[in-house]
Parts: structure tokens; C-alpha cells; sequence
């Protein structure tokens, strides 16, 4: 009995161990990455690695630099630069700048995720290069604090699994310097950019990538917040009808005295003005922008008109 015991304690320990980690390099020993930022270079692209302080005192964070050919070549070329071995099961964010095309972005995404995985954090977003750091060495770690506390505003849903749903297209959110505009990314044709806003938060509304609108519409005098939801409906006639959800609004005008349905109106109007321009903007043959036909094919197994599709504005107290 005594020395069932003693080997059930041994065994005890190991597992401890097992699970420990026991046997590789302690997390303060290893390089532990935060963020990756991905631009094109003159040779090529430019991999900036984001790296956890290791100053216990002051934890700055690190810094790292390399080039090669392709974004993946550049960050492990990055990956011999650091002492310690690298690790990458803190990393959330993986940025691209604007000059990246949609099949390189992809390209790059699964290589990231073959390469990472399991990294379920990681959130993938674009980077306008106006918004770009002159020196990376020195504005990486500002760069990463800003859109951190971005995306705790925006509400949107970018990760890196986001590039795979769809075949031949996806979106994302792109950081323009003090908010996020959002883009369409289609295979073989330019990207559809809009700056941060009302078009921007409903395209990812729509996408199914937000779940909130909280933006100004200067055009109508209006301050919107609301939590939304979007369903979708095909109809005989061979469209589809989104059905947009404004729940806890709250919704403030330039007039203080203006009347709630007055406002009501502006909203509504503003809403409709930014769907037409996004419908406009996205459709083409082939593609769906917006997910309709996955949408709509569980519903009742029709695949509907895009340009035929129209949206209704629900306004819940």
C-alpha cells in the first residue's frame, strides 16, 4: 500500500510537471510576441515585431526589424535576430498596411495560421499608411496602445479565421489614425475603403462583423450609439431584405429642441443613404459583399440579387 502511494505521488508530479511546462524555457526567458506589423518595403516587406518588455521596472516593449520577400520570410528573418526562443501564444494582432492586395494578405494569413495556431486572439486588421509610423523603432509600441484601446471602442470582429470564410473575397477594419474605416477585399479588383463612420460600422454591421453603431453623422447634426442586429430575408421576387435592429439608441442632435421623430427621420435617412452607396460600391458578378447568399441559402436554399437587396430600419426603445 505504502508504495502504491509513493508512485501515485511520483506520477502526481509529473503530470504537475507535464503541464508545467516543465523542461522548456520559462515564459521570462523566451521572446514573447505581442503584435506583428507587415508593410512593403523597397525589397520586398518589412516584418515589425512587437515584443513584451522584459524590464521588470520598466516593461517597454521591444522592437525588432527585418526584411525578405514575402511577409512571412520577413518575420522569421525577424525570428533570428531575437537571443531567446520565440513565442507567440500572447500575440493578438496582426496588421497589414493598405499597399498589401487581397490575395497577399491571404497568402500571408494562412501561412500565420499553419505557422501559430492555435492562436484563437489574433485579430487581423489593415493599417492606412498615412497612419504609419515614420519610424518604426520608436512608434510601434504607440501605434499597438492606440488601436488597442480603438478596438474596445469599434466593437469589430477581425480575426485571422475572417480571411477563409469566403472564396473569393473577405473584409476588414483598417486603422486610419484615430478611428476605424472599414474595406471590402475582392480577388482581381480594388479594394472598397471607407473612411471611419457611419458606412464603415454598417458595412461591418452588415458583414456580421460588429454588433454596434457608434458614430457622428455631421451631414444630419446627429450622435448615434445603439446596439444593432441584422437578419436577413429573401424575398419571392428574387432580393433580399436586411433587416437592421437599433436597440438601447441613444441618439442626440445639434437642436436640442428638435422632436425625437424628426431625428428619427435624419437617422433613418443617413442609414439608407450609406446602404445604397455600399451596395453600389461592393456589387459586381460573382462576389457577395455582403453574405447574403450564405444568408439566405439556409433559410430556403435561394441565392438572391445583391443589387437587388434593400434594407429596413428598426428603432427599438
Amino acid at each position: 500500500m505504502v508504495v502504491c502511494k509513493k508512485i501515485l505521488v511520483c506520477l502526481s508530479l509529473l503530470l504537475v510537471c507535464l503541464l508545467a511546462g516543465c523542461g522548456a524555457p520559462v515564459l521570462s526567458d523566451r521572446e514573447i510576441v505581442r503584435a506583428v506589423f507587415f508593410e512593403k518595403s523597397t525589397s520586398g516587406v518589412r516584418a515589425v515585431m512587437l515584443l513584451e518588455g522584459k524590464n521588470a521596472e520598466e516593461p517597454a516593449p521591444e522592437t525588432v526589424l527585418a526584411e525578405g520577400p514575402s511577409p512571412m520570410q520577413a518575420l522569421q528573418q525577424a525570428e533570428r535576430r531575437l537571443q531567446g526562443d520565440v513565442f507567440y501564444g500572447l500575440m493578438d494582432l496582426a496588421v497589414f498596411t493598405d499597399a498589401f492586395s487581397c490575395e497577399e494578405i491571404r497568402s500571408a494569413g494562412k501561412e500565420l495560421w499553419d505557422t501559430l495556431r492555435p492562436v484563437p486572439r489574433i485579430r487581423t486588421l489593415l493599417l492606412d499608411s498615412e497612419a504609419a509610423p515614420a519610424d518604426w523603432k520608436q512608434g510601434t509600441g504607440e501605434l499597438y496602445e492606440q488601436i488597442t484601446a480603438g478596438s474596445k471602442r469599434a466593437h469589430f470582429s477581425s480575426g485571422l479565421q475572417q480571411l477563409f470564410v469566403q472564396e473569393k473575397e473577405y473584409a476588414l477594419p483598417e486603422w486610419q489614425g484615430t478611428g476605424f474605416g472599414f474595406v471590402f477585399l475582392r480577388q482581381g479588383r480594388e479594394a472598397v475603403r471607407y473612411e471611419a463612420g457611419l458606412t464603415a460600422q454598417l458595412s461591418a454591421l452588415l458583414r456580421r462583423q460588429s454588433d454596434r453603431l457608434d458614430c457622428r453623422i455631421p451631414e444630419q447634426g446627429l450622435r448615434l450609439r445603439a446596439n444593432a442586429t441584422v437578419q436577413c430575408d429573401a424575398q419571392p421576387s428574387g432580393g433580399a431584405v436586411l433587416r437592421l435592429t437599433l436597440r438601447d439608441i441613444k441618439l442626440s442632435s445639434g437642436s436640442a429642441a428638435a422632436p425625437e421623430a424628426e431625428s428619427h427621420q435624419k437617422l433613418e435617412s443617413a442609414v439608407q443613404a450609406a446602404f445604397m452607396r455600399i451596395r453600389a460600391d461592393t456589387a459586381a458578378d460573382g462576389f457577395d459583399p455582403l453574405r447574403l447568399h450564405s444568408w439566405t441559402f439556409a433559410l430556403d436554399g435561394s441565392r438572391p440579387d445583391t443589387a437587388a437587396a434593400r434594407l429596413e430600419l428598426v428603432l427599438e426603445s
